[in-house]
């Protein structure tokens, strides 16, 4: 939610074309600020908003003229990204692990310019479709349920007894959450912004 509502107040007050400038140095800052502590993986958002800023990163590619780079990524197999990808979340590739944001967003660009891949193909079907459409209520939904009720509670055999009606519960929030919520605001912040822009 941090990130969320940083990003927002960036894009309120920075125009269009100064996103290029700021989205970029403010990745490195964070990456940089990973190289300085010696932190390969975190979850305190100063030290892991790399990983959904480099994905801006390449949002702000998507959507602009640079034919070198889009041409870069319809040339790259996504099977080298995937496999720099799992090399660099393996601790014992160390200093590779500060790469991991930016391989993770090379991987979802050449896989999305290489929509005839092997990897792409398998990606497109309806479950992992639906999957990816109903991940940020997932995403969210998950340590609620597993954390502050019932369905995560337990110890040892009992705790996985309920892990199925925990999955259960968690694709059924995350679908209303999704279809029936987010897509308001969703569509709202759409609104808002083509009659700013």
């Amino acid at each position: 939610m941090q990130f969320y509502f940083s990003i927002a107040l960036v894009c309120l007050f920075f125009k269009r074309k100064y996103l290029w400038f700021f989205i970029p140095i403010l990745c490195l800052c964070i990456t940089l600020n990973r190289v300085t502590h010696d932190v390969y993986a975190a979850v305190n958002t100063y030290y892991r908003a790399d990983e959904i800023l480099s994905g801006a990163i390449l949002a702000l590619i998507f959507n602009s003229n640079l034919d070198l780079i889009k041409t870069i990524l319809r040339k790259t197999p996504p099977l080298i990204p995937l496999l720099l990808l799992a090399l660099s979340s393996h601790p014992d590739t160390e200093a590779l692990n500060y790469f991991r944001p930016y391989l993770a967003a090379y991987l979802v660009g050449a896989t999305i310019y290489n929509d005839e891949s092997l990897i792409s193909r398998w990606l497109d079907n309806k479950v992992l479709v639906y999957i990816a459409f109903i991940s940020y209520a997932l995403y969210v939904i998950h340590p609620l349920l597993a954390h502050a009720t019932w369905l995560g509670d337990g110890d040892g055999f009992e705790k996985y007894l309920k892990r199925p009606l925990l999955f259960i519960v968690l694709f059924l929030c995350a679908h209303v959450s999704t279809f029936y919520y987010e897509q308001k605001w969703t569509q709202l912040a759409r609104n808002l912004t083509r009659k700013s822009t």
